[in-house]
Parts: C-alpha cells; structure tokens; sequence
C-alpha cells in the first residue's frame, strides 16, 4: 500500500514542477520580448483644423454630407465651415534592433463644432471617420522621408514598417505628423439623411398641428355646432402627437 501512494505523489510533483517551469519560461519570454521593443522617438501632439466645403474631396461623401445640411437649412454649401481638433500620437519604436515600426493613432478631443440642422445640433455627427496624413522622418544626417499614412479616427493604432527605409536612415533623430486630411464615410452620410429627414418630419407635423389647433379655435368661437369636426381633429391631433414622440431624431 505505501508503494501504491508513494509513487503517484512522485509522478504528481515532477507534473507540477514541469508546469511550473514551463509557466516560468514563457513569463521570462514575454518580459524579454517586451523589453527588446526599444522606444526611438514618442510624439503627442494636439492638432486643429478647419472642415469646409471646398477642402474636402471631390469623390467623398463629405460634400453630399454639406448639401444635405444646406438644402435642410437652406443656406449655402460654402458657408458651412467647422473646427475638428485631434490628439495625435506618433511613436517610432525598434524591435530586436531589426523591426523599424511606427505606430499612429488619432483621436477626436472636442466635439464642439455648432453645426445645426435647423433649430437641432448635430455636432456629434460631423465628426470625420478616417484620415490621411504625411508622415516625415529625419536622421542625423540631413536626409528626409515621406511616407503617405492612413487610418480610422476612433484611436485605433495603426503601424507602418520602416524596416525597408533602415539602410537610408542612419539615426532617426525626428518624426511628424503633418497634412493631415480627414474624410467621412458612406455611414457618416447616411446617419445625416436619416436625422434630417426626421427633422423635416418633425416640422411638417408642428406645422399641421398648429393649422388643425387655430382652425378648431375658429369653429368655436364662431359656432357652437361643429363640435363634431372638433372632435375629428382632436382624434387627428393625437394621432400625430404620438407619431412625433415614437419618432426618434437620432
């Protein structure tokens, strides 16, 4: 019997020696690899920019986005011009002295842009979904690259390999982030039709209410024997009441 418990206690330790082990390797990995991935150069920027008609692009959805707002608010398309500001992180690491990245991310900081579709604020809206951008490296030695960059606005990470520029940069010494253009997507547009056809909604039904109100305010006073019409519109005033509030601008 001592036999029959000695030896399965001694296959159980060396069991959990070797998880042990195994666990204490892969931590001790994945610290090492972590610790490889050396920081070149770190960038954090906030940047402006102005949003109008004429600087966005000709084959966007931009530029429908702002004739849909003008025909709601029946203005024009060139006086619709609104601030975006962004924080723009910008670093350029070496992994294991052989993987030369640079990881991107944009983020929206203020919403604050006072664009209205009549009387309702949409600034929520009008936040673009995507970029593109210049980015510059500089090394010690005077030499610049350009590199066209792109990626979402929602702050997701986004990273370019230098590796193939290595041989021409000596010692990165600079990196930026400049010309920055930002643009809105099918999802962005389809989001301001649906809010201004519920708006345009919103207003025909206030106008109705406010024809069938002063038209019962007419029969009454002029008469005692419509109420019957009265009552009519009544039923007509709460049917378009209760579509007003299951209707939701956004």
């Amino acid at each position: 019997m001592l036999l029959y418990f000695y030896f399965p206690s001694i296959h159980l330790r060396h069991i959990i020696f070797n998880m042990f082990r195994f666990i204490s390797t892969a931590f001790f990995l994945i610290i090492f690899q972590i610790s490889t991935a050396q920081q070149i150069l770190k960038n954090t920027t906030i940047v402006t920019s102005q949003i109008s008609y004429s600087n966005l692009p000709d084959n966007g959805y931009g530029k429908n986005m702002f004739k849909v707002i003008a025909q709601t608010n029946n203005s024009s398309i060139f006086s619709i011009k609104f601030n975006v500001k962004s924080r723009v992180m910008l670093r350029v690491v070496d992994v294991d002295n052989n993987q030369l990245k640079a990881n991107i991310s944009v983020t929206e900081v203020s919403e604050k842009r006072n664009i209205y579709l009549k009387d309702f604020n949409i600034d929520s809206l009008m936040w673009p979904s995507t970029y593109n951008a210049i980015l510059t490296l500089s090394d010690d030695k005077g030499f610049k690259k350009e590199i066209e960059v792109a990626g979402l606005t929602n702050g997701r990470v986004i990273k370019i390999d230098l590796e193939k520029d290595r041989t021409k940069l000596s010692h990165i010494t600079s990196a930026t982030i400049s010309n920055i253009n930002y643009q809105f997507n099918n999802d962005d547009l389809s989001k301001i039709k649906d809010v201004s056809k519920s708006i345009s909604y919103y207003y025909s039904y206030n106008e109705l209410l406010s024809f069938i109100t002063k038209s019962n305010e007419l029969k009454l006073s002029s008469s005692s024997k419509n109420i019957e019409n009265v009552f009519i519109n009544r039923v007509l005033i709460n049917r378009i009441e209760n579509i007003i509030h299951s209707h939701q601008l956004y």
